[in-house]
């Protein structure tokens, strides 16, 4: 440690904490040993070394435990506002050591001085809330039929509570958890990111000073330190019936399985994905130093951080130029400085992990301009042949005896080009009574009109639809010959194979709630749809009629030719989102085949 530790007071805050170069890992309160490997802690403001840990072996660790499931007969008898009592002193000694401890998380995780002090400041938040349900954990008195008699309610303490606490909140995890479990009388081993090894010392030398000011035994308070093999210890021991468990999805799942498999329980507080909705009646001045701080604060690397926006259209240019000008007054540099906004990432290891993310976002083919159906696409002409039956309910009354509903015999021949296809598209189209022959997408027009179809199906698919120029012209010399029906993509191809043209949205139409009207009869349908370019109404010749619009922006939704039998959808009819409001496209189909034969 050099200048900025010494000109921030970190070596002050770690004599105050009673941290030293080399500690003894694993305790049991006023106990502390270790056995394993050296664990050094390096500040990721400045690379410096902070200290070094020793971990904790399978020998420590069953020490450890036996110290506390003896520790645990002893404190759930002590009454609970006693316990709280314990707790209230605890907060007072995090009030005269806010100071130095904050900036020892700031210094050793790289959050801001602030967010350290902040940090903190939540373990007093959380002593004091402790402190008062203490008082409150009230049973009841349940009337009998007996007479002179009365059933009590009361709640018996778990026993060992696991606690594996994760970098990005070096202190506060771990005391949400131990202060509620201690006035309940259960007692706390503590696992901390190996990241972040000091800040759990720090706090179990606080913690030690008040319990031995009050006689409470050993073990009540335990620290294991270790990479995820300790955790491991934890998560498959039988003696620990409640884990919780704060870090990563991947790291949830793999506790979840194991303590679920010993049928103990688990606490999980995993990652998130959060997104900020701005309406357009939004307060910017309100909202978007919040969603910058969301984004910037601990350099995003928490569970809370802003990750997407979602902007009214009528407001998205101002919030964007707004944004742009926010992040260009962003000061990153030494968390420490209070006129920094922005510290570093946890480690070297992280940031590569994001350099490799923004490169790889860069690496990304641009959606327009993009042929990503070739990637999707069938490799070879095939049959349809896999399940297509109406699944139902048995209903006796409506003739429904079994679970499934017979398929309509084969009336009409189809080829379908495989663009991405949803199979769901292929069931419903053999619901009504086509047999399929799906194609590539590279399929001429000849070998189509080869096979002798009744009709011709385009598929959904992704990626822009003006880049396919190859399949614009066979599904152009295609009209007239046979009766096609497009959806999704297939309607945005069949626009150009019309002599029109598409555009990207700018807000592409995603999920099951988009209103769109049949101009033919007025009726309006809940639809589902997952597109990001539209037909441009202004492009199509005038022997094309535009049958259905989206209601939200007045996109086209549907066409036909008026010539040619050819029709298309720009939505999803086999989605079901209303649930079958939408089926009679292919039921239109069958009969635009059967018009034409």
């Amino acid at each position: 440690m050099e200048a900025v530790a010494t000109d921030f007071g970190i070596k002050e805050a770690l004599e105050q904490l009673g941290v030293k170069d080399i500690n003894e890992g694993t305790s049991t309160g006023s106990n502390h040993f270790s056995n394993g490997d050296i664990i050094e802690s390096y500040s990721p403001v400045d690379g410096k070394l902070i200290g070094k840990v020793k971990s904790t072996t399978r020998a420590d660790y069953d020490k450890v435990m036996d110290a506390s499931t003896s520790a645990f007969k002893t404190w759930r008898d002590v009454p609970a506002p006693q316990r709280g009592e314990i707790v209230r002193q605890f907060s007072n000694k995090l009030r005269d050591l806010k100071e130095p401890l904050g900036k020892l998380v700031s210094y050793e995780m790289g959050k801001s001085l602030q967010e350290g002090y902040g940090e903190v400041q939540e373990m007093i938040d959380i002593c004091d809330f402790a402190v008062g349900l203490s008082r409150q954990l009230n049973g009841q008195t349940i009337p009998s039929e007996r007479p002179g008699h009365v059933m009590r309610e009361q709640w018996h303490p778990i026993g060992v509570v696991g606690i594996i606490s994760a970098f990005n909140f070096p202190v506060a995890v771990w005391s949400w958890n131990s202060m509620l479990a201690w006035i309940c009388g259960d007692v706390c081993i503590w696992k901390p990111s190996e990241k972040a090894p000091l800040c759990s010392l720090a706090c179990q030398f606080i913690v030690n000073e008040v319990f031995q000011e009050n006689d409470v035994p050993e073990g009540v308070s335990c620290l294991v330190n270790g990479d995820y093999k300790i955790g491991e210890l934890m998560t498959k021991d039988d003696r620990v019936p409640l884990v919780s468990a704060t870090g990563s999805t991947r790291m949830g799942k793999i506790v979840a399985q194991t303590v679920g498999a010993r049928l103990g329980r688990c606490l999980l507080e995993l990652g998130g994905n959060n997104a900020i909705i701005m309406t357009e009646s939004a307060e910017l001045e309100t909202v978007l130093p919040g969603a910058v701080f969301g984004a910037v604060g601990t350099a995003g690397q928490r569970c809370t951080s802003t990750r997407r926006l979602i902007i009214h259209e009528s407001i998205y240019d101002k919030v964007k130029e707004n944004l742009i000008s926010a992040y260009k007054q962003i000061k990153i540099g030494n968390p420490l400085d209070e006129n920094n906004h922005m510290g570093p990432l946890i480690d070297e290891e992280s940031v590569q992990t994001y350099l490799a993310a923004i490169q790889k976002a860069k690496d990304s083919a641009p959606m327009a301009g993009s042929d990503f159906v070739k990637e999707v696409s069938t490799d070879s002409t095939h049959q349809w042949d896999k399940e297509s039956r109406l699944w139902n309910i048995p209903s006796p009354s409506q003739g429904r005896e079994g679970y499934y509903e017979e398929l309509p015999p084969v009336k009409y021949k189809l080829v379908a080009f495989d663009f991405g296809v949803k199979y769901n598209i292929l069931r419903s189209m053999r619901q009504q009574g086509f047999d399929i022959t799906v194609v590539n997408s590279r399929t001429s027009a000849e070998e189509v009109l080869a096979l002798n179809p009744d009709g011709i199906f385009l598929s959904n698919g992704p990626g822009d639809p003006a880049a396919l120029d190859y399949i614009h012209a066979e599904v152009k010399k295609l009209l007239g010959k046979k009766p096609i029906f497009g959806i999704c993509l297939g309607h945005q191809i069949l626009t150009h194979a019309f002599g029109g043209t598409t555009y990207k949205l700018k807000f592409g139409h995603r999920g099951g709630n988009q209103p769109v009207k049949d101009l033919r009869n007025g009726k309006v349908s809940i639809t589902a749809q997952n597109h990001g370019f539209a037909t441009d109404p202004d492009s199509l010749p005038d022997d094309v009629e535009i049958t259905h619009i989206n209601l939200n922006d007045q996109t086209v939704e549907g066409f036909r030719h008026k010539t040619y039998p050819a029709f298309s959808v720009q939505y999803h009819p086999e989605a079901a989102p209303g649930p079958n409001d939408a089926k009679y496209f292919f039921e239109e189909f069958a009969a635009l085949i059967e018009a034409n034969k």
